[in-house]
């Protein structure tokens, strides 16, 4: 059975195109059923009303990752097509859609694993966010989690960072990419996407 860091690997691969679409399907990454996150101890989960700065989105969305057991994961940002525009820039937004038109029916689409925790089953314990860079049309925010797996420990530390590249989409931030890595090697959504489609 493939380790989770393995599944994750697979994905990392896809940026150089060393698979096709349909490996994506194999990598074992099911995304989950719409209940699969049932409100803890019966309350809805913290709202995500973020003012519209991209330090203060990103805030936002980790509360949401790291609140009651922190093993919620990310998916409410970007699995659902209905909700990437809440979230993500248009054409970003457009790129996800095109690659999951393009998915054969029954097959997962990519990425294949969730990039705002880096990783398929985590426990975000707590987290930090950080303005790396920002004018007024572009962002770039850091983020670094303290995770836990029930796996072996991850290799390197960078594996705990994902940096969210903003835009200003009309008068709203947006996200327009995520990006990472994985065993040190660097991987981001956008290219990710864009492979699949070749």
């Amino acid at each position: 059975m493939p380790t989770r860091r393995h599944l994750l690997s697979l994905s990392i691969a896809a940026l150089c195109g060393a698979l096709t679409q349909p490996a994506f399907a194999q990598s074992g990454y099911q995304a989950p059923p719409k209940s699969a996150h049932p409100p803890k101890g019966g309350k809805p989960p913290p709202p995500i009303n973020a003012a519209n700065d991209p330090l203060a989105i990103t805030n936002a969305i980790y509360k949401r990752v790291s609140a009651g057991k922190g093993d919620e994961g990310g998916q409410f940002v970007w699995l659902e097509k209905r909700d990437r525009p809440r979230f993500l820039s248009k054409s970003f937004t457009a790129l996800w859609n095109q690659a999951d038109a393009k998915t054969p029916k029954g097959d997962q689409g990519p990425p294949g694993f969730d990039p705002i925790t880096n990783s398929q089953d985590p426990v975000v314990k707590s987290f930090k966010a950080e303005v790396e860079t920002q004018d007024d049309t572009t962002a770039t925010i850091a983020i670094t989690m303290d995770r836990t797996f029930s796996g072996p420990p991850q290799p390197t530390t960078t594996d705990d960072t994902v940096r969210f590249d903003f835009v200003r989409d009309g008068t709203q931030w947006k996200i327009d990419n995520f990006r990472g890595a994985v065993d040190g090697k660097s991987w981001s959504i956008r290219r990710i996407l864009v492979n699949s489609m070749n």
